[in-house]
């Protein structure tokens, strides 16, 4: 049975929402899994993306295209994969098998299938433009407007943010927050640690995110000692990697801080310079984890 067959007795078909305060679309799954369900697709930048959850041992046939999987809560056992890569290691999410199988806990996954111009350089925001069912709620804004109202940072930077969709359980709990973001050439997007108090709008999470373009080639998520430290290392991610945890965890559950948060070291995403004319921006896809639910 493909991806592609939504409309079957035993596959549920999410409809997506706009009520939620924080903007963006809303998906309600199951939790855990007690049927196949899946979204809609949304298409940006040559790229197809739809939400699906497996009940415990769950199949699925995939498409004829490149696919690539992110899992987001359970594990797969065809490929064998879970949640998070080791700390701080980059891997592929390519699946190469023709389906794949939810392990024993069932799954929450991000389905994302390749085209061919999808490897294009993305030279312009237009590139970047959402395109499904409600696809005008997946608006872009410049990260100097989302910010600006706290930091001056991004006023001389080229990235951008798209309001995103949160996938929910049946009692209005977040799962999981995915949002886009793109980082122009020579673009740092801040060093940071995620310590601020937790509020109702910038809740706890725990990130992983996946590259569905790296402009130069040379983008990639970094550690550093602090704000003010120039020493820096880099791990490049291409299309389609995505990298273990940045944050801080012990036993198999993350580290919170006194007010809520999740411990995080020094860390931040930088871009790179190809030294040619024109813009050629990365795009990423980041997964903000209820930290409640995740699991190492």
């Amino acid at each position: 049975m493909s991806v592609e067959d939504s409309v079957q007795d035993d596959i549920q078909k999410v409809e997506a929402s706009t009520g939620n305060p924080r903007g963006g679309l809303e998906l309600c799954f199951n939790l855990p899994p007690d049927r196949r369900q899946t979204s809609d697709v949304w298409s940006i930048a040559g790229w197809r993306i739809r939400f699906l959850a497996l009940p415990p041992d769950g199949e699925m046939t995939l498409p004829s295209a490149e696919s690539y999987i992110k899992v987001i809560l359970g594990s797969l056992a065809t490929p064998r994969r879970g949640c998070f890569s080791e700390d701080f290691t980059v891997r592929s999410t390519r699946v190469m098998e023709s389906g794949i199988r939810a392990g024993e806990n069932g799954t929450l996954l991000a389905v994302c299938e390749k085209s061919a111009s999808a490897s294009m350089p993305i030279t312009t925001m237009d590139q970047c433009r959402f395109e499904g069912p409600d696809a005008d709620r997946l608006a872009w804004k410049r990260f100097s407007e989302r910010f600006g109202a706290f930091t001056d940072y991004f006023n001389e930077l080229d990235n951008h943010m798209a309001d995103g969709f949160h996938l929910v359980d049946p009692a209005g709990r977040e799962i999981v927050y995915v949002n886009f973001w793109t980082c122009g050439k020579r673009g740092d997007v801040s060093t940071h640690n995620h310590g601020h108090s937790p509020g109702p709008h910038s809740p706890a999470f725990v990130e992983v995110h996946l590259v569905l373009n790296n402009g130069t080639g040379q983008g990639g998520m970094y550690e550093t000692d602090g704000p003010e430290s120039v020493k820096r290392m880099r791990h490049i991610m291409q299309a389609g990697e995505e990298h273990g945890p940045f944050f801080h965890h012990r036993d198999g559950r993350p580290v919170r801080l006194e007010n809520g948060a999740v411990s995080y070291p020094w860390h931040g995403w930088e871009s790179g310079d190809d030294r040619q004319p024109g813009q050629a921006y990365d795009l990423v896809a980041a997964f903000e984890i209820n930290p409640e639910l995740a699991t190492l």
